[in-house]
């Protein structure tokens, strides 16, 4: 192929919204290559996977140099990560071929949530206590000296509220602790330890950023709403896209920024949780990627630059990303993101309760995770929620009617399931 006159860039992973930057690098006259990160991703990530607009697809086998080496004809103006799974690769690859890059240092600090927390510890964030370890009877005396009952377990390097547990008892951190290190992550990868943390009471928020050349800019901040269904702590009811402006989102923002400059993201997307306490911030964990889901072209039509346009256009030349670098987000509506809850499990039948929510007033999209004829299982974390309505309206009035209504249609055979039942 011939690769003169023509500008590259490089996605690992181009998962979930890791796929949505096609279409973007595209409508900047950029092409572009593809690096799979391990040969055994987890199904549900390769199967979504386009090879569309990809002039080359690598399976890294593991040789850094062989790697860089085929990408070097290429000249790209960036590699980044699609998805979790190729954060620590790019981080390489982009060092090794001398790109803008995140500090090669904290490269591990991404990715290790332990060794996140310690990293912002030592800048004097406030963060969760924690404790790390691959025996279950050293984690449980930790607990218990520190008198931090109830607490949260999770894997170490996981994603999407991935076996994350809310333990009251010491059945409990057990049963957790065996969930985690007898599964492999979402990476792919065994469990070998589990992170016990102290249970952080208040409202979580996600600040999702752009970077470039350590400036970072705020492109939305979602709050969200948890609730406890299916004996799980841990189920996303919704997310709702707030203002800019604000004493809370100040506090978050300043607190936010501090962790990026922390952990060293200097260039591209990163999606950071945080919550907002009596106290003020506590920060859970930052990815150096964008917010997954396909949440930022969901939100296209709700704000006016989206995370992974403005990641592009910072990495083509930052037309508008120099322009904006001191303006706040403008909300061009108000938005909510809400994840569909099953407390059924089965074979769905059809998407004919799907079709019904177009009829409510500030329907904006839905996104099914599960197809007719595929497994639904009871809802109790991200990975098992059937799917993402978009509620979009000027009116927030309407939307907290048409969320009721959604609710409502759900406890009414919503999902409606074949006679074979999963157990």
């Amino acid at each position: 192929m011939n690769v003169k006159n023509k500008k590259f860039a490089v996605i690992v992973d181009a998962y979930s919204t890791g796929g949505d930057y096609v279409s973007a690098f595209k409508d900047f006259g950029v092409s572009l290559v593809h690096i799979q990160s391990r040969k055994d991703l987890a199904p549900y990530m390769l199967n979504s996977f386009k090879d569309e607009g990809f002039v080359e697809n690598i399976l890294y086998q593991g040789n850094i140099y062989d790697t860089s080496s085929r990408l070097k004809k290429y000249n790209p103006v960036c590699i980044i990560p699609g998805a979790e799974t190729g954060v620590s690769l790019s981080d390489q690859l982009n060092c090794i071929l001398n790109l803008n890059c995140n500090l090669a240092s904290k490269s591990s600090c991404r990715r290790n949530k332990f060794e996140m927390i310690e990293a912002l510890q030592k800048e004097c964030l406030v963060t969760p206590m924690q404790y790390v370890s691959d025996n279950q009877v050293d984690i449980l005396g930790w607990v218990n000296v520190n008198n931090l009952w109830p607490c949260v377990m999770k894997p170490v390097d996981s994603a999407g509220s991935d076996n994350v547990g809310l333990c009251k008892t010491k059945d409990d951190l057990l049963q957790s602790f065996k969930n985690i290190t007898n599964s492999k992550n979402i990476c792919g990868q065994k469990n070998k330890y589990a992170l016990c943390q102290e249970l952080i009471e208040g409202t979580e928020y996600s600040i999702n950023t752009v970077s470039y050349n350590g400036d970072a800019y705020v492109t939305d901040i979602l709050k969200y709403k948890k609730i406890f269904v299916n004996n799980s702590n841990f189920v996303y009811d919704y997310a709702e896209l707030i203002p800019f402006e604000g004493k809370k989102q100040k506090q978050l923002i300043n607190y936010t920024k501090s962790m990026l400059n922390a952990l060293g993201i200097r260039y591209g997307a990163a999606h950071s949780e945080v919550y907002l306490t009596k106290n003020g911030p506590v920060g859970i964990e930052v990815a150096a990627r964008a917010i997954g889901a396909h949440i930022p072209l969901l939100l296209k039509n709700s704000i006016e630059y989206n995370q992974v346009f403005l990641t592009v256009d910072a990495y083509c030349g930052g037309s508008i990303f120099n322009k904006i670098i001191n303006n706040p987000y403008k909300m061009l509506q108000h938005t909510r993101l809400v994840w569909l809850i099953s407390k059924k499990a089965g074979v769905l039948k059809n998407h004919d309760g799907f079709k019904e929510l177009q009829k409510l007033r500030s329907f904006a999209s839905i996104t099914p995770y599960v197809q007719p004829n595929q497994n639904i299982y009871k809802t109790i974390n991200l990975l098992t929620s059937p799917g993402m309505v978009v509620l979009s309206h000027f009116d927030n009035n309407i939307i907290e009617e048409d969320y009721l209504t959604l609710r409502e249609m759900e406890d009414n055979e919503f999902y409606l399931l074949n006679n074979d039942s999963l157990q």
